[in-house]
């Protein structure tokens, strides 16, 4: 076939733009995003993040996660030694007020990634106290929880006992109301568990940080270890002769005898009516006795107090400074933790209490998790530069105080003094 001139100028021409425009099609689509594979360690069953895993999935393809669970009680120390022979995951979990101890190992979240207007917005304050540190965000929470009073409900409808105790005031009325002696004067069922060591008070060294923030005493302050001890008589004195009254029998509060079952065997086998623990507990509790009639409450109050204070003990992720893909590690993170409908997927199959802001409002009339949603609000924390330590010598010092070794003023200056080696020593 002939082509004149003029057809063949056309033809030219329309091949050209189809060319320039194959070009330019190609020249803008996207490259294809990398491949990536992030390893996670967590103290948590697998099952607890499947939906999530799944759902984050949908929205990363290119995303491959690994997940290994660990063993709470070696995670740390497995950890360190995976780290040291750089062989450790991109995520790893971290626990509240221990941010100081992991400092070094982490990849702070960039702020055109996540910044912290974004962060206050979204997270109660505790969470900032936590893990947030000059001004750099190191970690972000799936679930919050906190330290609520458990109290058996049969005890309580026994005793004509309406409502838990809002105050330390009828805290203690209630204790005393429900302890029972034996014809030998021997408690046969405690009122209340605390005022011993961790030997058979599962979390006493909360309960009594719990006691000291509510009382004003800063604890942690400015690097420094403050009991407040400069006065005679101190409020940390008067606290911890308070909280110390519920196992000496010398004293009228006397509820909680040192040689019972620790508080939470305790409570699930009916020896005593009341105990302070972690929504993480109600499984433990529930699976040593399934008919047991018990319910929670926020914890006490000082009477007349300005501000409410609880206490929170949770996990957070984060993201390690060995990771190959920061930058990928803290976009699931941050998917995961503040983004609703992923966090979901987490709290539905986890039964954990919420850590956002808007999930705590979903959740603040919840019959199961209402309380440890509106304690989320009104917990503070503060960064304990050995938290292990540190409880050992609060631990260590109530055992000698109990023993009559020593008496409590010299116990809290001891506590003061070791703390503060402690901090020198980091």
């Amino acid at each position: 076939m002939n082509f004149s001139r003029n057809q063949i100028i056309i033809i030219g021409l329309f091949l050209i733009i189809v060319i320039f425009g194959l070009i330019f099609y190609f020249g803008r689509r996207p490259a294809p995003l990398p491949q990536i594979e992030l390893t996670i360690w967590g103290v948590e069953p697998e099952k607890n993040f499947d939906e999530l895993f799944k759902t984050y999935k949908q929205l990363r393809p290119n995303v491959k996660i690994n997940y290994e669970q660990i063993n709470s009680n070696d995670y740390r120390q497995k950890l360190i030694d995976a780290l040291a022979s750089g062989y450790g995951p991109d995520i790893f979990m971290i626990k509240s007020k221990s941010l100081l101890q992991d400092i070094s190992k982490i990849y702070p979240v960039l702020d055109n990634q996540f910044n912290l207007s974004q962060f206050k917005s979204i997270f109660p304050q505790v969470v900032e106290d936590d893990f947030v540190y000059n001004g750099k965000i190191y970690a972000l929470p799936l679930y919050i929880d906190s330290l609520v009073l458990f109290y058996n409900q049969d005890y309580f409808n026994k005793a004509q006992l309406i409502y838990p105790p809002k105050t330390w005031d009828e805290f203690v009325e209630y204790a005393k109301k429900l302890t029972i002696f034996d014809l030998n004067n021997s408690i046969a069922q405690a009122g209340a568990a605390l005022g011993a060591s961790q030997k058979n008070v599962v979390y006493a060294n909360d309960i009594l940080k719990l006691l000291m923030k509510q009382a004003g005493i800063p604890i942690f302050n400015v690097s420094k270890f403050d009991l407040g001890l400069k006065d005679k008589n101190s409020i940390s004195e008067q606290i911890l002769n308070f909280y110390l009254s519920f196992s000496d029998s010398k004293t009228s509060n006397y509820t909680w005898p040192r040689n019972f079952d620790n508080s939470i065997n305790a409570f699930a086998s009916g020896k005593v009516a009341m105990i302070f623990a972690y929504q993480k507990d109600i499984d433990e509790i529930l699976k040593r006795n399934p008919y047991l009639n018990f319910k929670i409450a926020p914890v006490p109050q000082f009477k007349n107090a300005s501000i409410n204070y609880a206490y929170a003990d949770y996990w957070a992720l984060t993201v390690s400074n060995q990771s190959k893909n920061p930058t990928w590690a803290w976009d699931f993170i941050i998917y995961s933790t503040t983004y609703d409908a992923l966090n979901q997927k987490y709290l539905t199959n986890s039964k954990k209490p919420p850590a956002t802001k808007s999930q705590i409002a979903k959740y603040i009339s919840d019959l199961n998790l209402g309380v440890f949603a509106s304690q989320a609000l009104i917990s503070r924390s503060w960064q304990e530069p050995n938290i292990e330590n540190f409880n050992k010598i609060l631990n260590n010092i109530i055992e000698d105080i109990l023993n009559n070794k020593i008496n409590v003023s010299d116990g809290l200056r001891l506590i003061e003094e070791q703390s503060n080696q402690l901090i020198k020593n980091y």
